[in-house]
């Protein structure tokens, strides 16, 4: 059953409301990476945040004003980070003519490095609400957008070292050689530089900007972001574990890949693993294998990452093995 306009409108003036009020000490992009955070402690992934998120997009282009007030209500349940959320929400507001909410929601993605230019130009609502503040903004994400090219032009030859020393090492195992000879295991000393000399670069780049996936401008960077953090050591994947549910919280990384490089930790360090990411097929099924933490509550650790039940991962497994 549809709102009344009046319902609506009171509705949309408390979500405002309530928004802004939380907002009063919201300083911003966090310094994440010297953050000591308990993996156990927090809550890495909010699923409400996420199933009202989805019911703001479903009501765009059908209620505007429903859409934004679902966008309201899911900063409102958490703080927001993903600045593409915050981005969507500003352009509701936008086209409401809610002008002072549009620009106020419009900074804050740009503060938080929205960074799709084209996307962003190609925004009519903005400009007719106030086209030199559109403007400064555009000028901004303009800015970020070629910071991102840049890393990912600089990612693209990282991932090309990381891929071109494994895939020697593995040719030349393929022609039959002996993997502990002289030979293989000076080609593994070679990858070993080339994986600290590129997680060198990685590491200064997420000082910097965060760990940056969804953000960046091509497969291979992406790829090669998450290439050298597999590579790296379970101790700077342990340091790194901060930045990580901070990327997973503001969309940078995917929550497959935040909980198979947690996993792939746990497995190196421990034997054993938290969301089932790692499996092998034995006898035509799908084993998950190293053992987890605690299989009672690997459907609620999944959850927490934004990730579907187990059961329903293998069978999504089975049908890719079997088809």
């Amino acid at each position: 059953m549809m709102l009344t306009k009046k319902i609506m409108k009171a509705v949309y003036f408390v979500s405002i409301t309530v928004f802004l009020l939380l907002l009063v000490s919201f300083t911003g992009y966090p310094n994440i990476v010297d953050k000591d955070e308990n993996i156990e402690d927090v809550t890495i992934f909010n699923p409400e945040y996420q199933i009202l998120i989805d019911s703001a997009r479903f009501y765009i282009k059908k209620d505007d004003s429903l859409s934004l007030v679902y966008y309201l209500r899911a900063f409102a349940e958490e703080l927001p980070e993903n600045p593409t959320h915050i981005y969507e929400s500003a352009s509701m507001s936008a086209k409401l003519g809610e002008k002072d909410l549009a620009f106020f929601l419009l900074n804050l993605s740009v503060d938080k490095r929205f960074s799709y230019y084209d996307h962003f130009f190609k925004n009519e609502c903005f400009p007719k609400l106030d086209r030199e503040k559109f403007n400064k903004s555009l000028s901004k994400v303009r800015e970020t957008d070629s910071i991102y090219k840049q890393i990912s032009v600089q990612l693209d030859a990282i991932y090309d070292s990381d891929q071109d020393i494994r895939e020697y090492y593995h040719s030349e195992l393929g022609k039959g050689k002996d993997k502990d000879s002289p030979e293989m295991k000076a080609i593994l000393d070679s990858m070993s530089i080339v994986d600290s000399k590129n997680f060198a670069v990685v590491n200064e780049l997420i000082k910097k900007h965060g760990f940056l996936g969804n953000n960046l401008k091509t497969f291979k960077s992406r790829a090669a972001m998450f290439a050298v953090i597999q590579h790296a050591s379970t101790e700077e994947k342990e340091r790194l574990l901060p930045v990580f549910h901070h990327a997973l919280r503001n969309g940078e990384l995917q929550p497959q890949l935040f909980a198979y490089i947690e996993d792939r930790m746990l497995v190196n360090k421990e034997n054993v693993q938290k969301y089932g990411t790692q499996y092998r097929i034995q006898d035509g099924e799908v084993v998950i294998y190293p053992p987890l933490i605690d299989s009672t509550m690997v459907d609620i650790y999944r959850k927490s990452v934004g990730l579907e039940p187990l059961e329903k991962y293998i069978d999504q497994i089975n049908k890719m093995e079997n088809p």
